[in-house]
């Protein structure tokens, strides 16, 4: 059972809820919208750039192919489908850490920074989890560019 911190009859206050209240609620709301809405700005921007540089490519296709020739019945785009994916939820979860701060978190209770918190470490979490499906598909985008170079002849030999 969830019981208020705040009795009105002593008007004692959670030690940890006054400290949230006083250091962590202004910054988690600010830090919090300002990750949403940043990622939300530049989604679009990674999508669709590596869409054009990397997943549109012959090279990709051809790996691809490859791919579907021993069972791999992944679809063309999934890879880059998984990094949407992830991005959406980490501007979901991060709007949502910001929104419970000036909801949840101005209920005077040990609960309420619980909730506040467990929302922000998960919105940090879908935050690495979009780093880690850029990282992989900017290794990937390297390594075609890379074999592309190798593949060329140089301006020298020209």
């Amino acid at each position: 059972m969830l019981t208020p911190v705040c009795d009105p009859a002593t008007a004692v206050v959670d030690p940890v809820w006054a400290y949230y209240a006083a250091n962590l609620r202004a910054g988690m709301f600010t830090g919090f919208l300002t990750m949403s809405s940043f990622l939300l700005t530049m989604t679009t921007f990674i999508i669709m750039n590596l869409k054009a540089q990397y997943y549109d490519q012959t090279r990709y296709a051809d790996r691809v192919k490859k791919r579907r020739q021993v069972g791999c019945k992944r679809s063309y785009y999934r890879p880059l489908q998984n990094l949407g994916i992830a991005l959406i939820a980490s501007i979901a979860l991060s709007l949502l850490t910001s929104i419970a701060q000036f909801t949840v978190g101005l209920y005077p209770s040990f609960w309420s920074v619980v909730v506040c918190g467990t929302l922000a470490l998960l919105a940090v979490g879908a935050l690495v989890v979009s780093l880690i499906q850029i990282g992989f598909n900017m290794s990937a985008l390297f390594q075609a560019w890379n074999e592309e170079k190798d593949t060329s002849p140089s301006p020298a030999a020209a």
